[in-house]
This record gives C-alpha cells, sequence and structure tokens, in this order.
C-alpha cells in the first residue's frame, strides 16, 4: 500500500554550469534561482510563467549554452517572438558569465585536443560544440553517483527502498508510513558541497501515473 515517489533535480545542468562559471557575483545573484524561469520571465516580460515558457526557456538554454548555431537558435525565437534577434540578444547577456566558461572549455579542447573537468577527469569530448556538455554532464554523473551512496545509507533504518534512477531522477517505494522522508530526502539531495539544488517531487500509485 506504498506509493512511487520520484524526486528530480530543477534546471540541474545548467545550475551546475552557474556554479562552475566561477563568477562569484553572479553566482550570489542566481544562487536560489530557477535560471529557466528567469530567462521566460525576461522573454516573455512576466514573473508569472506558465510550464509551456519555461520548456521554451529551457531548450533555448541548452541550445545555446551546448553551441547551437545562431541560425538555429534565432529559428527557435523565431517560432514564438517577432523580434528574434534582441530576443537573442538579452538571452546572451542574462547568462553571459556561463557563456564564457562555455568558450572558454571549447577553446581547451581546440588547443588540446582534451580537457580537465573541476574533479580532474580527462575528458575527450566527440565534437568541440558538444565539449561544454560533456564537461557539466561529467559533473552531474558525479553528484548523482555521491548521492546515491548518500541515500543508501540514509534509508537503512526505513523500510522504504531505492528502486532506480533515471539522470538525474532518482525513484523510490515509498513505504506508507514514511510519507515525512518525502521531505528528508528532498533536503539530502539539495546540498552538494557549496551547491544548492532545486528538488521537485512527484507520487502515484505507479510509476506511470505521477503527480
Amino acid at each position: 500500500d506504498g506509493k512511487i515517489l520520484v524526486l528530480d533535480y530543477v534546471s540541474f545542468e545548467t545550475k551546475i554550469s552557474l556554479y562552475l562559471c566561477e563568477d562569484k557575483e553572479y553566482i550570489e545573484e542566481y544562487y536560489n534561482e530557477d535560471l529557466h524561469h528567469e530567462t521566460a520571465a525576461m522573454l516573455y516580460g512576466s514573473e508569472e510563467v506558465s510550464f509551456e515558457q519555461r520548456e521554451f526557456s529551457k531548450i533555448l538554454n541548452h541550445s545555446l549554452l551546448y553551441g547551437a548555431g545562431e541560425d538555429t537558435l534565432l529559428k527557435k525565437l523565431s517560432s514564438e517572438f517577432n523580434n528574434p534577434e534582441e530576443q537573442l540578444y538579452k538571452v546572451r547577456l542574462l547568462l553571459k558569465p556561463i557563456i564564457d566558461k562555455s568558450d572558454e572549455i571549447k577553446e581547451r579542447y581546440k588547443a588540446n585536443g582534451f580537457f580537465f573537468n573541476t574533479l580532474g577527469y580527462i575528458i575527450h569530448a566527440e565534437k568541440i560544440h558538444a565539449s561544454f556538455n560533456n564537461y557539466i554532464q561529467s559533473y552531474a554523473s558525479e553528484i548523482v553517483v555521491d548521492k546515491l551512496f548518500e541515500i543508501k545509507e540514509f534509508l537503512k533504518p526505513y523500510k522504504t527502498q531505492f528502486l532506480f534512477q533515471v539522470h538525474d531522477s532518482l525513484v523510490f517505494d515509498l513505504h506508507p508510513d514514511e510519507n515525512f522522508l518525502i521531505e528528508k530526502l528532498s533536503e539530502l539531495l539539495q546540498y552538494h558541497k557549496n551547491m544548492l539544488f532545486g528538488v521537485s517531487h512527484s507520487i502515484g500509485d505507479n510509476y506511470k501515473d505521477l503527480k
């Protein structure tokens, strides 16, 4: 009679790119913000952002940070706005410290054919435009693995069980007497070293029917 619980990182890769841009003032400004929401609020001119508007901004942010060309970005924006060039300029301005770091990583890859991530691992990107994506993904993978070990230890006294991982989502079999663990598990996932991440959750009788 338990529930399936899914805990999911919010803006995970983009938030990691924020922390790794090494711009202290920029990090402090957006430390507790959802950058996809911030992009959507700027593009659509309102803090009241719909799910669809945030999803559009998420796709745009990822495309921009991971090396999409000018034509691709303008085409995406022109499907929503009459002034795509102006909107692209504003997004680039909002994400400038992260874009600068992305450009730096790409230049390192061009010069050497590889680069080190912040954990000291050697990364061989398949393509130049994918190098920043690989840089972020390598760090994301390490965070999730670290958290899986913490979760395994944390759940030892409880009946709730960890089931499996899907990218940056973690799936649990939540015992009916242990609903209080939703908050505790969320808090466990929120913090990694000096980083703070948003964590959402959905719950249901099975993995298909989650709310």
